[in-house]
């Protein structure tokens, strides 16, 4: 077999659903060390229970539903077109990684789905065909891929109850020909490896997986104009002064109350890489900004990755005990602040005038160190009133009455879409997407 490499930096996910505690430590130059969460399976692992991927994979068993489309958040975080078989309560994408890497569609097996419980959907252990160099920031792994649904993991691997699972991870999800998959909610290993049962974080965006004729809502919303003033950046980018400017913004239209910012510091630093800033407001009294790229190169140190240091802790709850004065919140108009906050160090002093938002540099020779950088001002993101959750109100009634406009994805619009074609509907302020 032809080996595909692809060097990923992984992310290490525990087979427990009980998360190791934070620990974090204040040292020289701002470094705060963070606790990886890792672990080992528990016990040797054991062959699956709940379907056997090989005989539900023979091609005589499906019935193919004809073209839909799928975004694959674990090789090339791209949307494409894709057939999609079904067998029973068993669907699969024949060639769902083939756009990943040259020559994939040759070597790639099926992505393999179970909506046998569509409010909890498994993705059943299966090999993706893709022979992977794996940089887990301590070794490189190499080895065909393995992915299975980390519920998969705890119920057939681990014998846990499917309720107490079920009430503790977050579900994938089969809607009106729609599954919905949540971030890090797929596991992958390499088995063939030096460390066949480290298990890694296989999708740490959201993916999509959409049946030909289902209606679908896209995950975020067309954008609308905020502002922004960004303090972050200004200790660690050299020549970087904050400014008050215009940005897109758009809201999640899958989680109430979760925004991103289009390319926020297009312009200020360096190259742009089509980066964006993503925000969740759903708690507006304790703001989250989860793991996540900037876009921003920095020469030695490889993309620096964002997050707040709410996001290393399980709870709201927890995290406010903790860390109060790094708290981030969002007022009763949509705008949200990051002040200056302080934290405690290792020898019991106080740290003054810390971002709210620390950095983490995976390419680096401490990628499993978090930075925090010092910050005098407030920043902020005014999120636009026609997007924020409690601001201007539904104008479904316009929708009723508003004209249907079809457009294809290259944004022309249609008059006689064709079958078989993926076709972006609008109605007013609502937008679908549809495989007619």
């Amino acid at each position: 077999m032809k080996k595909i490499y692809a060097l990923l930096a992984a992310a290490v996910v525990a087979s427990s659903m009980t998360l190791s505690a934070k620990t974090y430590e204040v040292a020289a130059q701002g470094l705060v060390k963070k606790e990886a969460k890792s672990f080992m399976l528990n016990g040797e692992l054991k062959t699956a229970k709940a379907v056997d991927v090989k005989k539900i994979s023979r091609a005589d068993d499906w019935t193919s539903l004809g073209e839909g489309f799928m975004l694959d958040g674990i090789f090339s975080g791209q949307e494409i077109n894709v057939e999609i078989e079904q067998n029973g309560d068993m669907y699969r994408v024949p060639n769902a990684w083939a756009n990943a890497f040259e020559d994939a569609a040759e070597y790639c097996q099926p992505f393999v789905i179970d909506a046998t419980d569509a409010a909890h959907v498994q993705i059943p252990e299966q090999n993706t065909g893709i022979y992977m160099e794996l940089n887990t920031g301590s070794s490189i792994l190499e080895g065909e891929l393995y992915i299975l649904g980390i519920q998969y993991l705890f119920i057939e691997y681990q014998g846990n109850s499917p309720e107490e699972v079920y009430a503790n991870t977050e579900s994938i999800e089969f809607k009106d020909g729609v599954f919905y998959i949540p971030a890090k909610t797929i596991i992958m290993y390499l088995p063939d490896s030096d460390e066949p049962d480290s298990f890694f974080y296989a999708n740490m965006e959201e993916m999509y997986v959409v049946c030909p004729g289902a209606e679908f809502t896209p995950q975020w919303s067309d954008s609308a104009i905020g502002s922004m003033y960004d303090t972050f950046f200004e200790a660690i980018a050299q020549g970087y002064v904050p400014e008050e400017r215009e940005v897109a913004v758009q809201k999640n239209n899958w989680y109430p109350g979760v925004y991103r910012v289009l390319e926020p510091w297009y312009g200020l630093i360096g190259e742009e890489y089509g980066a964006t800033l993503i925000v969740d407001a759903s708690n507006p009294d304790c703001v989250l900004v989860p793991y996540q790229s900037s876009g921003i190169e920095f020469n030695g140190y490889g993309v620096c990755y964002l997050m707040s240091m709410r996001a290393n802790y399980e709870t709201d709850a927890e995290f406010l005990k903790d860390e109060p004065d790094l708290n981030i919140t969002m007022d009763a108009d949509g705008l949200i602040t990051f002040n200056p906050g302080s934290s405690a160090a290792s020898d019991g002093s106080v740290v003054d005038n810390i971002s709210t938002v620390f950095a983490n540099f995976p390419d680096s020779n401490n990628p499993n160190s978090l930075f925090f950088i010092d910050q005098t001002e407030t920043g902020w993101i005014q999120i636009p009133a026609e997007l924020f959750e409690n601001g201007i109100v539904s104008v479904n009634d316009d929708n009723a009455n508003a004209p249907v406009e079809i457009y294809n994805i290259q944004g022309i619009r249609v008059n006689n879409p064709v079958d078989g074609q993926i076709y972006i509907v609008k109605k007013g302020n609502q937008v679908t997407k549809i495989v007619k």
